[in-house]
């Protein structure tokens, strides 16, 4: 699923008074929602699609931005107090960030999780990355894992028994 997550991608950024902010936390409400106008306008202008999941860069966030999520509806490790969908990493597959590791994922895997969703960074991966990756996902087809999109999953039956 095409998501947002961020219009510029903005981390550590210096304030002119010289405090640091992300796009998503330490900055205005009012540059949060410009921000995710700007990113929906852009999906909509390009692609005539409106995105309706949200995970902002670094995951980096605060109370301004459940309020400035209007018209998202699933919101990718958001805050809990959120009146969105709010989707948590459950499990990981790269360790560290940026490596894939099928050993390491089945050591850590949990047949618990009503679902689970990924944090990856395939812009990191190599050609043995991508084959790590590919036996995490084949191991998870064998174990009859249903992949969904978040939108998908938001209007499903399978979100209202995890509420």
């Amino acid at each position: 699923e095409l998501w947002i997550h961020g219009y510029d991608h903005r981390l550590g950024v210096k304030h002119p008074n010289g405090d640091l902010y992300d796009e998503f936390r330490n900055s205005s409400l009012e540059f949060q929602k410009e921000q995710i106008k700007k990113a929906l306008d852009l999906s909509k202008q390009k692609l005539d699609f409106t995105m309706q999941t949200f995970g902002a860069p670094g995951n980096a966030i605060d109370e301004n931005t459940s309020i400035a999520l209007d018209e998202i509806k699933v919101w990718f490790f958001g805050r809990d107090d959120s009146d969105k969908l709010v989707l948590h990493r459950s499990e990981e597959m790269e360790f560290p960030v940026g490596n894939p590791d099928f050993n390491s994922f089945l050591k850590n895997h949990s047949v618990s999780s009503n679902y689970i969703v990924f944090q990856i960074h395939p812009n990191m991966w190599d050609e043995n990355q991508f084959n790590e990756f590919k036996k995490i996902i084949d191991f998870l087809k064998e174990e009859k894992c249903t992949f969904i999109l978040p939108r998908e999953f938001y209007s499903s039956n399978l979100c209202k028994q995890i509420e």
